[in-house]
């Protein structure tokens, strides 16, 4: 794609996500990932991603990666605990830990995540045989 037209698409992305449409928000974060017609800039595409995420895009939580999922457990969120706890019993974006997947799994069932309380059973049954 031409430079000029890389600069026009940021354009039309930035005006996207000026009003929070969370596919412009994932799109100009991108832009300032890649360098696409803007400065690269990794700060400025994690802080529009952040936005994306808070908003519910789960393409631009995948792009935060632990970072989001990590700073929204700390905060109580019971799905972001979950999640953490997978990403430590598999070992996906992080090495595998399983005494972290049992705490993360535990805060999240403890809040009645039900999923977490699957998991944190199945873990402990694994553990024991």
């Amino acid at each position: 794609m031409k430079e000029e037209d890389l600069k026009k698409a940021f354009e039309w992305y930035q005006k996207a996500a000026e009003q929070e449409y969370e596919d412009g928000l994932l799109a100009l974060g991108t832009c300032y990932e890649k360098g696409w017609g803007v400065e690269k800039n990794l700060e400025k595409a994690d802080a529009i991603y952040l936005k994306a995420a808070e908003l519910g895009c789960s393409c631009a939580k995948n792009r935060l990666g632990g970072k989001w999922w990590l700073e929204k457990a700390e905060q109580g969120n019971t799905e972001a605990q979950y999640k953490l706890g997978t990403c430590y019993e598999y070992g996906c974006g992080t090495q595998q830990d399983l005494k972290k997947a049992e705490e993360w799994y535990r805060k999240a069932a403890e809040q009645g995540n039900a999923e977490a309380q699957y998991n944190l059973n199945r873990l402990l049954k694994k553990e024991k045989k």
